[in-house]
């Protein structure tokens, strides 16, 4: 066989190591806390809304149903939200003023799918060229199903994210999971025992998202008995994590107002992650 061939396929063997090596191998995290107890609320798997203000038919961003609820609860109750898109940033740019305006508690983040993360350039370009600015774009993003190894995590970090919302269900779903970002299963254990971890040598912070709308049954029978078990979870409790699905948070807006006014009344504020 040719010198030259062999070298290369020793290259490329070598090289093709190195990169698993790097993707699969434990990165060392550590639990902080952040100052003040804080609630911040998201929707997941968002494309429909997109879709609706993709055209000029509208006269406000909060003619579309999704965004009309959002806006209700942030008149009455002062949330903030992050909207993690699935496709193309399509909102016509009609709309860019107002989104800019709103941009203080709306803001939209990627979400991506399972494939390779590789369209989150295009997706703030998108963004960019809708509204004009980068007031609107959450950095700290939940992917889908939290699948991103960590060589596709230093690669959305090179286009400004600064971390991620990870599961929620580690406690009852590692199986089922398999995957929370790079982090290793103990990793994830310890996350889902408290709220926040830093990864120091690559400069990512993780947070635990802590449950979603549509599994309060599930998990604790009812919304009392969910606000019950973070009322006496002072870790997890802190840093309150909630979120929904865009084809399923408008069944569960009554234990959402429960959930908000329940925050109001226990001292906390609205926030977004990036900020704390």
């Amino acid at each position: 066989m040719n010198k030259k061939i062999v070298f290369l396929l020793i290259f490329i063997v070598l090289f093709l190591g190195c990169l698993y090596y790097i993707n699969h191998r434990t990165y060392n995290i550590k639990v902080v806390e952040v100052n003040n107890k804080y609630l911040h609320f998201s929707l997941d798997d968002v494309h429909n809304c997109l879709q609706s203000l993709s055209t000029t038919d509208k006269e406000s961003i909060f003619n579309d149903s999704t965004l009309a609820i959002l806006k209700d609860w942030h008149d009455r109750y002062g949330i903030v939200v992050s909207i993690y898109c699935q496709g193309p940033f399509c909102i016509n740019s009609k709309y860019g003023n107002e989104l800019n305006k709103n941009s203080s508690w709306l803001k939209f983040g990627y979400h991506g799918t399972k494939r390779m993360k590789l369209d989150i350039g295009s997706f703030y370009k998108q963004i960019r060229d809708s509204t004009g600015s980068e007031a609107i774009i959450d950095y700290c993003p939940r992917l889908d199903r939290f699948n991103a190894s960590y060589l596709t995590c230093m690669f959305l970090k090179a286009y400004g994210c600064i971390g991620f919302l990870s599961c929620d269900d580690w406690a009852f779903n590692a199986k089922g999971r398999k995957r929370n970002y790079y982090l290793s299963e103990e990793q994830s254990a310890l996350l889902d025992n408290n709220s926040r971890a830093v990864d120091p040598e690559n400069g990512l912070i993780f947070i635990k998202s802590d449950f979603r709308l549509e599994q309060i049954k599930k998990r604790w029978g009812n919304t009392a008995n969910c606000l019950k078990y973070y009322e006496t979870s002072p870790k997890q409790a802190k840093e309150l994590i909630v979120f929904s699905h865009e084809w399923c948070f408008k069944q569960y807006v009554s234990q959402a107002d429960s959930i908000f006014r329940w925050a109001i009344d226990n001292g906390y504020y609205f926030d977004f992650p990036i900020n704390n």
